[in-house]
C-alpha cells in the first residue's frame, strides 16, 4: 500500500468531477482522480440525447428552487459565456440552437467527454478507474478513502463529486452524499433532477 498524500483526490469521474480535476490540477500537480466506473462521463455521454448541453443562454433564477441567493452568485460568475469559454478552450466549439440550448458545434458529447479527459490528463492528474468508494475517514489533516477492495488512498483535500439519484442506470446513487453524511454534514431530502 502507497503511503502517498495527494494534495487533492476528485471523487467522481462524471462532468463535474472532470472539470474540478482539471481546475484543481492547473495549480496542484498532486491530484487523483478516481471514478467508480470502468470509463469516464459515463453520463455525461447520454446527455442531450447524446449531444450534451452544455448550456443554456435563458438561465436566470426562475427556473430555481432552493438555496436562490447561492443559485444567484453561481449564475452571476458561470455565465453562458463563461462556460461556451471554458469549453472552447478546450478545443470545443459551441452552437445555441433556437430555444437557447447550448451543444457542442458536432452535437456529439463525446467531444465534450474527450476534452475534459485530455484535459485533465494534460494536466497530470492521476486516474484511477473502477475504484468504488466505500469509506471515507479523517486521521489529522490527511482523509482516508478506502475502496470496496480495500484499497486506500491519502489525500489532504477532497473534492465529492459523486453524482445524484438522476440516473440510477448509469450508476448514479446516493453513496456521496452518505459518505458526505457519514463525514458531518447535514444532508437534505434527495430527489431526483436534472441539472
Amino acid at each position: 500500500m502507497s503511503r502517498k498524500i495527494y494534495d487533492i483526490a476528485v471523487l467522481g469521474g462524471g462532468a463535474s468531477g472532470l472539470a474540478a480535476a482539471y481546475k484543481a490540477s492547473i495549480n496542484n500537480k498532486n491530484v487523483i482522480l478516481l471514478e467508480g466506473n470502468r470509463k469516464l462521463g459515463k453520463k455525461l455521454l447520454a446527455t442531450g440525447n447524446g449531444r450534451c448541453n452544455i448550456s443554456n443562454s435563458n438561465m436566470d433564477l426562475s427556473h430555481y428552487h432552493g438555496d436562490v441567493k447561492l443559485i444567484k452568485e453561481l449564475l452571476d460568475e458561470y455565465t453562458p459565456d463563461t462556460i461556451k469559454s471554458f469549453f472552447k478552450d478546450l478545443g470545443v466549439l459551441s452552437y445555441e440552437d433556437n430555444e437557447g440550448r447550448i451543444y457542442p458545434l458536432n452535437l456529439q458529447a463525446q467531444a465534450v467527454n474527450d476534452a475534459l479527459i485530455r484535459a485533465v490528463t494534460n494536466e497530470g492528474c492521476e486516474i484511477l478507474l473502477e475504484y468504488r468508494v466505500n469509506s471515507i475517514t479523517k486521521e489529522k489533516d490527511v482523509f482516508l478513502i478506502k475502496s470496496r477492495e480495500n484499497v486506500e488512498i491519502r489525500a489532504k483535500k477532497l473534492i465529492i463529486a459523486m453524482g445524484g439519484m438522476a440516473a440510477p442506470k448509469l450508476s448514479s446513487d446516493t453513496n456521496g452524499c452518505d459518505l458526505m453524511g457519514k463525514l458531518g454534514h447535514k444532508i437534505k431530502r434527495l430527489t431526483p433532477s436534472l441539472v
